[in-house]
């Protein structure tokens, strides 16, 4: 049996000591690192969208850079918070965008509680500012509606999403002709609508995610850090290799047209939707979005009977509820 000495009570007691003084600049550090250490996690689409939904945040309480500093959230309030989501829903935002703004906000205001800038009393309280539900939301837009005030969105979303018929499907994919741009187009058509992608996964494609062997596609959701392969079948199979034809596998998937009907380059997504929008308007189609081609796969699969879990699985979603959405929606239809 072993006993210790003043030495070593001197020696643990000097080590304690150096322990705490590391954890402080430890923390110090983490603390520094907060903002940055979040961002650097988060798509650059995302980071978009919260700059620009924080910028507004900042006009109202007269603030910059909440984004990235965290000593822009001192004296940051829940009355504030509150008051800005009071304002944006007088202002006719959407309920889903002013939901969307609270979210960041309450994100950043964690982040700016655990660099000690923002007071833990005052993060408890912004954390208790409530969002709208998707009911209460139909009852605020209807109210608005009725005293002649109009949703605004920012950006280029739009408030209703369309559903394509099977008539207007076709009529868009038969204009496509076989031309190397026709080809393209008709495989932008597969990816948005048939296989129900999202714009950014189809403009993140590369030529080797198709395995001409298997015939299988595999697309990476960046949106859910997930992946769905597709087995590519009949029209859908016919598309791609006479688009590879002309294209070929090399770098990105979908590629740019020139005047003269080549293919080079890549496509953006905003080339993708803009091409989207000429191929709709074609068939007198006006304000067609990408979503809308997701959307409209996803109402039929639904309206065919589609499980909740099928949807999951094919569109790529962790959470049932978008999925439930599309089922209800289904059943409500047949019920009618």
């Amino acid at each position: 049996m072993t006993t210790s000495t003043a030495l070593d009570v001197v020696g643990n007691g000097q080590d304690l000591e150096r322990r705490r003084e590391h954890a402080k600049v430890a923390n110090g550090a983490a603390k520094l690192g907060t903002f940055a250490t979040y961002r650097s996690k988060k798509a650059r689409n995302t980071i978009r969208r919260q700059d620009g939904e924080l910028a507004r945040f900042g006009v109202y309480i007269e603030g910059e850079d909440l984004g990235t500093d965290a000593g822009a959230w001192t004296g940051v309030s829940w009355g504030l918070v509150d008051g800005f989501c009071k304002s944006l829903l007088m202002d006719g935002y959407a309920i889903g965008t002013i939901n969307c703004h609270l979210s960041t906000i309450k994100k950043y205001a964690k982040l700016a509680t655990l660099a000690g800038t923002l007071e833990r009393t005052e993060y408890a309280m912004i954390k208790l500012v409530e969002g709208h539900g998707h009911r209460e939301g139909q009852h605020v837009d209807e109210t608005r509606l009725a005293m002649g005030k109009a949703t605004r969105r920012p950006g280029a979303k739009k408030a209703t999403s369309r559903v394509l018929t099977h008539t207007e499907a076709a009529a868009m994919l038969a204009r496509c002709g076989d031309s190397p741009q026709g080809r393209r187009d008709r495989l932008i058509l597969v990816l948005l609508l048939e296989l129900g992608v999202r714009v950014s996964e189809a403009a993140d494609l590369q030529g080797e995610h198709f395995d001409a062997e298997s015939c299988e596609l595999t697309v990476y959701r960046r949106k859910t850090d997930t992946t769905t392969t597709f087995k590519l079948r009949n029209g859908l199979l016919a598309a791609m290799l006479a688009y590879l034809e002309v294209a070929g596998t090399e770098g990105q998937l979908l590629k740019g047209s020139l005047r003269t009907g080549t293919l080079e380059g890549t496509m953006s997504t905003r080339a993708i939707r803009e091409r989207v929008h000429v191929m709709a308007a074609a068939i007198g189609i006006g304000d067609l979005g990408c979503h809308d081609l997701r959307h409209t796969q996803a109402t039929w699969m639904a309206r065919a009977g589609a499980s909740m879990t099928d949807l999951m699985e094919f569109f790529g979603w962790n959470s049932p509820a978008m999925a439930a959405r599309y089922v209800e929606g289904a059943k409500v239809l047949a019920a009618g």
